[in-house]
């Protein structure tokens, strides 16, 4: 008598853009959405963070993970976002050192620089279409989002985000790209949107 077993395999992964494609493509690929319980915030309370930033706000730039929001304080990555986001006001101008900036950013960790990138250029296509209504992830850097897309329009803010969403692919891939040369890409063709739609 032959007996058929049903079996199923779960494969969990933060970084399923590295899987071999032929693993991605034979899973259902299912989310799973942070959660931001008040457990987790009153543990978080509890570890005495050295930071004034509330812990609510702390768990949403973690995406709902207590031991990654303690990682962003330990590593200063807090204060690394809102040197990016400066750097970005100053390559929005006429005047900057693209390769500069770029080593600067590399010596952050140019993935950690990368996906940094991607979440304040999704929270500036926000503002530009929503203004105060916009549901920002990086609240408490209102201000300075506000600056930077005083002179950007939303079309050139998609088109920089499609462009570094290439680059973290890129990045993230089983190709050994320079880390510095992609940063420095990234900086070069911010004010040229132009440029960024070319890209394949």
């Amino acid at each position: 008598m032959n007996t058929v077993i049903n079996t199923m395999l779960f494969l969990l992964s933060y970084r399923p853009e590295r899987m071999p494609i032929t693993i991605r493509s034979r899973c259902q690929r299912i989310d799973f959405k942070p959660t931001y319980e008040q457990e987790t915030v009153q543990w978080l309370n509890q570890q005495h963070l050295n930071t004034e930033m509330p812990e609510d706000l702390l768990l949403r730039l973690a995406d709902g993970g207590p031991l990654r929001a303690l990682e962003l304080i330990e590593e200063d990555e807090l204060q690394h976002r809102k040197t990016l986001l400066l750097d970005l006001k100053t390559v929005s101008g006429d005047s900057f050192d693209p390769v500069q900036i770029a080593a600067n950013w590399q010596n952050l960790g140019s993935d950690k620089v990368i996906a940094w990138l991607l979440r304040l250029l999704q929270d500036l296509i926000r503002l530009k279409l929503l203004k105060d209504k916009a549901n920002l992830s990086n609240v408490d850097l209102k201000e300075h989002l506000q600056d930077i897309i005083k002179g950007l329009d939303l079309l050139q803010l998609v088109r920089n985000y499609d462009f570094i969403m290439l680059k973290y692919q890129q990045t993230m891939g089983p190709m050994n790209y320079n880390p510095l040369s992609i940063l420095e890409e990234i900086i070069v063709n911010w004010n040229n949107p132009e440029t960024i739609n070319q890209v394949d």
